[in-house]
């Protein structure tokens, strides 16, 4: 049921609504992603290693990737051995740290995350053009605002993003209030 602007929103169809757009969003992505040979974690792993920066190498710990990424360690692993093999990555022991290791972003990894995004920015751009000039940068403006918002709240603390992938708010995650400390006694 379509809710018209002027009817008020509850907070159950503010967070409906988000959900929909990111599923949207994220099956645009998923595509661009799939033409391209690669999983949405693939993607998300690449994606991060490119969010690194320039001035970090493209390159971070795989520890720190698997965080960033909400993978497993061992799948973490499992998808930088493929994209090494597919000379997306660059893996290196840690020389500080024998038990870790460094994943590092190739030239044509860099290529691959890039026309991904290419891709992808084009599709949303066809799909929003419908929007009255300015719509989209409002949108983006106000969900920022309520996430702020809902993050510094004194409750926020009680709460947790669980699950999902980074930079894909929505997608696989839940809200799960966290445990409370047991009664001293």
């Amino acid at each position: 049921m379509a809710q018209t602007p002027t009817a008020r929103c509850t907070p159950a169809h503010l967070a409906a609504q988000a959900t929909r757009l990111a599923a949207a969003m994220d099956a645009v992505t998923d595509t661009e992603a799939a033409q391209r040979g690669l999983t949405r974690a693939d993607f998300e792993v690449l994606a991060a290693l490119r969010g690194a920066g320039a001035d970090r190498g493209y390159r971070l710990r795989t520890g720190e990737l698997a965080g960033r990424c909400h993978l497993s360690s061992g799948g973490t692993s499992n998808i930088i051995r493929r994209m090494a093999e597919s000379g997306y990555v660059v893996r290196e022991a840690d020389l500080h740290d024998g038990r870790g290791s460094w994943a590092q972003l190739t030239e044509e990894g860099r290529h691959v995350v890039d026309a991904v995004r290419r891709a992808a920015d084009s599709v949303y751009e066809q799909l929003l053009s419908p929007l009255p000039a300015g719509a989209a940068d409002a949108l983006s403006g106000l969900i920022s605002l309520v996430a702020a918002a809902l993050e510094q709240a004194p409750e926020a603390g009680q709460f947790t993003a669980v699950g999902g992938a980074a930079g894909a708010p929505g997608r696989g995650r839940r809200i799960v209030r966290a445990p409370r400390p047991a009664p001293k006694r």
